[in-house]
């Protein structure tokens, strides 16, 4: 979602909102290939990487494959 408009008019706070309406946590591949190129997807200095831990009261469980990360739910401003 990209919000646009003068400063001022709540565009941070709306994102913060919408962001906090879904799961705390995703998974994301931390790279991917396109026509035989591999590009990293998981960005150190965007993403916070959230490491499952088996006590969490959630109902999510971590793929089988290690390629996946679970990270934060980013907001990006």
């Amino acid at each position: 979602m990209f919000l646009f408009g003068p400063s001022g008019n709540g565009k941070t706070s709306i994102a913060e909102r919408v962001t906090g309406v879904f799961d705390k946590y995703i998974w994301v591949p931390r790279a991917i290939g396109i026509d035989g190129e591999i590009i990293q997807f998981f960005d150190p200095m965007n993403h916070v990487e959230a490491p499952f831990d088996n006590q969490d009261n959630s109902l999510e469980r971590p793929p089988l494959d290690k390629h996946w990360i679970r990270i934060q739910r980013p907001t990006t401003i």
